[in-house]
């Protein structure tokens, strides 16, 4: 966590920011309630395949990097730096208002064998729709077979010119 004043100490946010994390797998957890997030999505089973895709994007065996992930982003144990400060909580996100919207690209055992690019470009194309502000994609993808990408590479277009409608 934070052990310093943060921006929404200060920036007076008062409309409510949908981050969509794409990563593998969040669910409620002491310091992010499940009234903050969204009817999220599982792409893991191969969405853009149509195989196995549903709406559970809980993360697997071991909840790691997305839970971590939306920690940093938006746990609130803390409801401002200075308290989080007092009470040696640690716990201090980048803002504690957000709604999340999560959407899983990884398998319940952590590995992405089988999700495929469409399956990345899919999950891209389902956060902006479903109203995400932000897209967060702290994941990296190489495929030898497939080295420009065309279905990432549009679906992060996608998101860029038609997602937060049109800005």
């Amino acid at each position: 966590g934070f052990n310093s004043a943060s921006v929404w100490d200060y920036a007076g946010l008062t409309r409510p920011i949908k981050v969509a994390v794409i990563d593998d797998g969040v669910e409620s957890h002491e310091d992010l309630p499940a009234a903050r997030i969204l009817p999220g999505y599982d792409v893991a089973g191969g969405a853009g395949n149509n195989y196995n895709p549903d709406n559970d994007p809980s993360p697997g065996g071991i909840p790691a990097h997305g839970m971590a992930v939306v920690g940093i982003i938006g746990a609130n144990h803390a409801k401002t730096s200075a308290e989080g400060a007092l009470s040696s909580s640690g716990v201090i996100s980048m803002n504690p208002q957000i709604s999340v919207l999560p959407v899983k690209i990884f398998t319940d055992d952590g590995d992405a064998f089988d999700v495929h690019i469409s399956d990345l470009a899919y999950a891209i194309d389902f956060a902006w729709t479903q109203g995400a502000d932000i897209l967060s994609n702290s994941w990296g993808w190489d495929d030898p077979n497939e080295p420009d990408k065309p279905d990432l590479n549009a679906a992060l277009e996608r998101a860029t010119v038609f997602g937060r409608g049109g800005k």
